[in-house]
């Protein structure tokens, strides 16, 4: 009886010390991992949306445009850096949209050094026919 008490306590103090793998989006969007603000010239997700698509068909690439299920004013921006797929190798841009005014854009790195990346990936948005390799 003491010995199946036992690995029953194991177990459980096994199940609380396995933490989940990897970064979520939501500890990705703190101030810690803001790597810049701006705005993008654009009053609707929809060009930002057309624009990356324009961008995908002429240059390649993995940026993708996720709009907010729960909010029409909210989407993200985001593309991941092999080999993996978790937030904490990916680089987001928040988009949030205002009534009459220009998306502002928040982006976020786990990793610091991705400036050129993150500027690329705002390039794609505004100007997607141009490819940098």
């Amino acid at each position: 009886m003491k010995k199946l008490i036992m690995l029953a306590a194991t177990l459980m103090l096994a199940g609380c010390a396995a933490s989940q793998a990897g970064l979520r989006l939501n500890d990705l969007r703190t101030s810690d991992y803001l790597r810049t603000e701006r705005t993008v010239p654009f009053t609707s997700f929809a060009n930002i949306q057309m624009a990356l698509f324009k961008h995908q068909a002429a240059c390649g690439g993995d940026i993708t445009f996720t709009a907010s299920p729960r909010n029409a004013s909210y989407a993200i921006v985001s593309s991941h850096t092999p080999p993996a797929a978790d937030w904490g190798n990916t680089i987001v841009i928040d988009l949030t949209l205002m009534e009459a005014s220009p998306v502002r854009a928040r982006a976020y790195s786990y990793h610091a050094g991705t400036e050129a990346q993150i500027q690329q990936m705002f390039n794609a948005m505004v100007r997607p026919g141009v490819c940098v390799k």
